[in-house]
């Protein structure tokens, strides 16, 4: 079994809205972060996501952060309405 097939449910939430998305622990988290911001209308440089009290950074991995599947992340948005 490879070790980055494990999938997780990770709920995001910002500005009241929760979305759940599926990725592998080995995903990087911009790309996660990107479908967010895509998918909500706001621009990627007026975010930062956070786990744990931990801002995330693109290059961290839902894994090496210790995410567990239907945790959540939280999203502070800048300008946000």
């Amino acid at each position: 079994m490879r070790h980055d097939s494990k999938k997780l449910h990770i709920k995001v939430e910002a500005m009241g809205d929760e979305i759940i998305f599926i990725c592998k622990e080995a995903t990087a988290m911009h790309k996660l972060m990107n479908a967010f911001c895509q998918r909500q209308g706001v621009p990627r440089s007026s975010t930062r996501f956070w786990y744990n009290q931990q801002r995330i950074e693109d290059y961290h991995t839902p894994g090496a952060l210790g995410i567990n599947d239907g945790d959540l992340v939280d999203v502070s948005v800048s300008g946000a309405q």
